[in-house]
C-alpha cells in the first residue's frame, strides 16, 4: 500500500471511530453548503534578526462551516531558518469545544514542486475529537492564533532574508467537515475556498559586536584614565580624526566622533573622542593630551607654560594643575612625577629654544 494509501487509510479510521462514539443507528452523509471558505494568516514575531535568534511564528485561522480536519504545511527557506524541535504550542482548542489531536511532520513531500529548491514543510495536522454527545469542529467568523512554532536562524545567513509561507493550493491540505456537530453521520469532504496570507519575509542583520578603539603605532589608549597620548603634535601634524589619521582604528559596529576644544579645528588636549556604536549610543569618551599643550591647539609654545606658571606662582590660572583628572594637567606633568614643576616647564622651554628635538609624547 503506498503512503497516500496509508494516509486516507488512517484518515477514515479516525472518522470512524469518531463516528462510532455516537449512538445512532444509520449513517448519513452531511450536506455543503457550497460556500465554505478557510483564510489561513501567518506571522514573525520580527522583521530583522541576527544568526543565532529564534522567531516564533503565528498561524491564525477563520472560517464559516464545521471543520473537523486540518492540514497545513508551513513552508521556511532553509539557508536561513532551522526548526526549532519541540516548540509547537496550540490554542486552537480555546475555540472548539472538544479539545482536538494536533500532530507534526517534517516530511519533505510536503514541498510542493514549486518550492522544492531552497525550502522545508513543517506541517500541522489536527483532527476534531468527540465527547460522545458533540464533535469538537472549529468554526470561527474571528481570526484565532491557533499555532505557533520557532524557527532559529542559522549562522552564516548575514545579508539574506528569509520567507516563511502556506502555498496557496496543496493536495496535502484537508478538507472534512460536518454539517451538525451533535450529528456524526453529518460528515462531507467541503469545497473549501482556501485564501492564505502572503508570505512572511525576515532580513538577518549582522551579529552585533560591541565597538573596541584600538591604538595603532606609539599611540597610547589610557582607559583608566581616558585619555588617549602618545601622538604627533601640530609643529609636524594637525590631527583632525584619530582614525582616518592614522593613530587608531575600531573594531567592531561603530566609529569616532572628534570635537576639538572651542576655537579650535585640530586636535589639540582636551580635544574629545567620543567611542559610538552602531546604534548611536556613545559607548567610550576619551580625551586628546599633547604632553607640553595647554590651550588645546596642539602646538607646544611658551604660551602653553605661561598659565601653568602662573598657578606655580600663586598667581591666577584658568586650570587646577593637581587636579590630573583634569587632561590639561596631565598634559603639563610631561615627566610624569604627578607634579606640574619647573621641570616640566624647562623642558618646554628647551624644546622652544631648540636644544632637544621633541616633546617627549609617552611615559
Amino acid at each position: 500500500m503506498t503512503r497516500k494509501l496509508k494516509r486516507i487509510a488512517a484518515l477514515v479510521l479516525a472518522l470512524a471511530i469518531l463516528a462510532s462514539s455516537f449512538a445512532l443507528s444509520a449513517f448519513a452523509a452531511g450536506t455543503a453548503t457550497g460556500n465554505e471558505a478557510m483564510n489561513v494568516g501567518l506571522a514573525l514575531s520580527a522583521d530583522t534578526a541576527e544568526p543565532g535568534d529564534e522567531i516564533t511564528v503565528t498561524v491564525s485561522i477563520s472560517n464559516n462551516y464545521n471543520a473537523t480536519t486540518m492540514r497545513w504545511p508551513v513552508l521556511y527557506s532553509t539557508d536561513v531558518f532551522e526548526l526549532v524541535d519541540g516548540s509547537l504550542t496550540t490554542a486552537i482548542d480555546s475555540v472548539t469545544t472538544v479539545a482536538g489531536s494536533t500532530t507534526t511532520t517534517t516530511n519533505e513531500e510536503f514541498v510542493p514542486a514549486a518550492y522544492s529548491e531552497g525550502y522545508s514543510a513543517f506541517t500541522i495536522q489536527w483532527i476534531a475529537n468527540s465527547d460522545g454527545t458533540i464533535i469538537g469542529a472549529f468554526n470561527s467568523a474571528t481570526s484565532v492564533a491557533c499555532f505557533s512554532f520557532k524557527l532559529k536562524v542559522i549562522e552564516g545567513s548575514e545579508g539574506k532574508t528569509g520567507t516563511v509561507l502556506i502555498p496557496q493550493s496543496s493536495e496535502h491540505f484537508y478538507k472534512m467537515a460536518v454539517s451538525d456537530i451533535a450529528d456524526a453521520t453529518s460528515f462531507y469532504t467541503a469545497p473549501v475556498t482556501f485564501t492564505v496570507s502572503d508570505a512572511a519575509a525576515l532580513t538577518v542583520e549582522s551579529a552585533y559586536v560591541a565597538p573596541e578603539l584600538v591604538a595603532l603605532g606609539g599611540t597610547i589608549i589610557d582607559k583608566a584614565n581616558g585619555f588617549i597620548y602618545g601622538l604627533t603634535h601640530g609643529d609636524f601634524a594637525e590631527i583632525v580624526d584619530i582614525v582616518e589619521d592614522g593613530y587608531a582604528k575600531v573594531e567592531g559596529d561603530g566609529s569616532v566622533v572628534c570635537t576639538p576644544v572651542a576655537g579650535q579645528n585640530v586636535l589639540g588636549t582636551g580635544a574629545r573622542v567620543e567611542l559610538v556604536d552602531s546604534l548611536g549610543v556613545t559607548v567610550e569618551t576619551y580625551y586628546i593630551v599633547i604632553f607640553g599643550d595647554t590651550d588645546g591647539d596642539s602646538f607646544v609654545t611658551t604660551d602653553d607654560i605661561i598659565d601653568a606658571s602662573r598657578w606655580y606662582a600663586y598667581l591666577d590660572s584658568a586650570n587646577d594643575y593637581e587636579d590630573f583628572s583634569n587632561p590639561v594637567a596631565f598634559a603639563m606633568d610631561i615627566n610624569g612625577d604627578d607634579f606640574v614643576d619647573d621641570v616640566d616647564f624647562a623642558i618646554v622651554e628647551r624644546y622652544y629654544a631648540y636644544l632637544i628635538e621633541d616633546v617627549p609624547q609617552t611615559r
